[in-house]
C-alpha cells in the first residue's frame, strides 16, 4: 500500500474548524500509511485574524502548519502575501509528493473557492471535501439561485465528499448529479482534548445554595437560534424563575444587532468574544445546561464540546442532533423555534440537578466511545481517500 501525503485546507487557524482539522490531522499523522500531513489555513482577506500560539498547541509536531494569507497590514499587502504563498504552495505540491488535498470548508469567497479547486485540478491532485452546507450563505439565510448553482459547481469539481450526518448523503448526491463520486458519512470527533486545560478536580464546581443555575449559549449567531433562546429567557424572567443565562463566543458578521437584544434582559449576561482554548473548561463548568436551539445546521460539534465537560444539552429537533442527542438520556430535545418549549426544558433541568448530572455523565460516556475517537475517524477518512484515488485512475 502506497504512502499518502495529505494537505488539509480550511479557512482560519482559529475556532471550531481549526480544532476539528487539527485533531483529524494529528490522528492521520499517527497512521502508518500516512507520510506527510500539512494543515493549511487560507485567511480570508475580509478577516484580520492573527495566529494564536495557543491554537497551535493543538497541532501535533508531526503535522506541518502552513499559513497562506497572514492577517494584518493593508489590503494590497495581504493580497500579495497570499498570492506569493499560494504560488509557492502550489508549485511544491507535486515536488513534495502530495497525494491528495482535503478541503474542509469553503472560505465563502466564490472566486477564491473556485480558484483553489481549479488550481488543484490543473495540478492533477485529487480533491476531497467535507461538506457542512452546500453554500456558506445557508448558515445565515436562504441562498439565492446563483449561490446554489455555484455551490453545486464547486461540489462537482471534487473527487470524494464527506458529510457528518448520513441524512445529508441524498442531498449531496442530488447536488452532484452523478453516482460515481464516493460520498461517506463520517461522524464528528470528540473534543476531549480540551479537558487537558482543566485544573484537577474542577469538573463539577460546587454552587452555593443561593446561587442561580446557569444556562450557557455559545456564539452570537442567528442560525444557532439565539433569538429563540433570548425569548425563552424573557419568558423565564417574566415568571421570575431563578436562572442566569450566559451568552459568550464570537459575533457572527451581520448579527451585531443581537447584542442590543441581550442587553435588554436582566437574566442574561453576554461576553461576545472569542473563548481561548485554556478557558473553554471554565465557561462549561460554570454552566449547568448548554442550550442549542439551532434553526439550521448539518453538524453537531458543539454537542461534543458540551459532552466533553459532562454538561447536558437542550437541542432543537433538527436532523444533525438526532444521532448524538438522545432525549431524556444525554439531553433534552425541543421543537425547532419553540421558545416556550425551550423555557420549559431549561426549568426542568435547572430544578433537577440530579437529572442534570445524570444526562451530562451519559453524554460524556457517549462521546468517549470508540465511535467518536479520532483514530476511528482517521481510519474511515483514509478509506475514503483511497476511494478518491482509485476513482482518479
Amino acid at each position: 500500500m502506497s504512502t499518502l501525503n495529505i494537505h488539509m485546507l480550511y479557512d482560519l487557524p482559529v475556532g471550531a474548524y481549526h480544532h476539528y482539522c487539527a485533531l483529524l490531522c494529528n490522528a492521520l499523522a499517527a497512521r502508518g500509511e500516512v507520510g506527510q500531513v500539512a494543515l493549511t489555513a487560507v485567511f480570508s482577506e475580509r478577516r484580520r485574524v492573527d495566529v494564536d500560539p495557543e491554537e497551535m498547541d493543538l497541532v501535533d509536531p508531526k503535522v506541518a502548519m502552513v499559513i497562506l494569507g497572514p492577517g494584518g497590514g493593508i489590503k494590497f499587502s495581504r493580497y500579495y502575501r497570499f498570492f506569493s504563498n499560494f504560488v509557492r504552495h502550489w508549485l511544491a505540491l507535486k515536488n513534495d509528493g502530495c497525494t491528495l488535498v482535503h478541503l474542509h470548508t469553503a472560505t465563502g469567497l466564490n472566486a477564491l473557492d473556485l480558484g483553489l479547486l481549479l488550481a488543484y485540478k490543473l495540478k492533477g491532485i485529487p480533491i476531497v471535501r467535507t461538506i457542512h452546507e452546500l453554500t456558506a450563505a445557508e448558515r445565515l439565510a436562504h441562498p439565492s439561485g446563483y449561490e446554489l448553482w455555484f455551490g453545486r459547481l464547486l461540489l462537482r469539481l471534487t473527487d470524494a465528499v464527506i458529510v457528518h450526518d448520513p441524512r445529508n448523503i441524498p442531498l449531496v448526491r442530488a447536488a452532484l448529479g452523478r453516482d460515481g463520486t464516493p460520498v461517506a458519512a463520517i461522524p464528528h470527533g470528540n473534543y476531549l482534548v480540551f479537558r487537558k486545560y482543566m485544573p484537577h478536580g474542577s469538573q463539577q464546581e460546587a454552587r452555593a445554595a443561593n446561587e442561580k443555575p446557569v444556562v450557557l449559549f455559545l456564539g452570537v449567531k442567528r442560525h444557532k437560534g439565539i433569538e429563540v433562546f433570548l425569548e425563552a429567557m424573557r419568558q423565564l424572567q417574566a415568571e421570575q424563575f431563578p436562572v442566569q443565562g450566559i451568552v459568550t463566543g464570537r459575533i457572527n458578521p451581520g448579527d451585531e444587532d443581537l447584542l442590543a437584544q441581550i442587553e435588554q434582559l436582566a437574566n442574561v449576561k453576554q461576553d461576545a468574544s472569542y473563548v481561548p482554548n485554556h478557558d473553554m473548561w471554565r465557561i462549561y463548568t460554570q454552566a449547568d445546561v448548554v442550550a442549542m436551539p439551532y434553526l439550521k445546521g448539518t453538524t453537531s460539534g458543539a454537542v461534543h464540546l458540551a459532552y466533553a465537560f459532562e454538561r447536558p444539552v437542550i437541542a432543537s429537533d433538527i436532523d444533525c442532533f438526532k444521532g448524538i442527542v438522545s432525549d431524556g438520556e444525554t439531553g433534552l430535545i425541543v421543537a425547532q423555534g419553540d421558545a416556550a418549549a425551550l423555557a420549559a426544558a431549561i426549568k426542568r433541568l435547572c430544578e433537577d440537578q440530579n437529572l442534570c448530572r445524570r444526562l451530562g455523565r451519559a453524554g460524556f460516556e457517549r462521546v468517549s466511545s470508540g465511535e467518536y475517537s479520532w483514530e476511528a475517524i482517521a481510519q474511515d477518512t483514509l478509506k475514503l481517500y483511497r476511494q478518491a484515488l482509485a476513482s482518479e485512475v
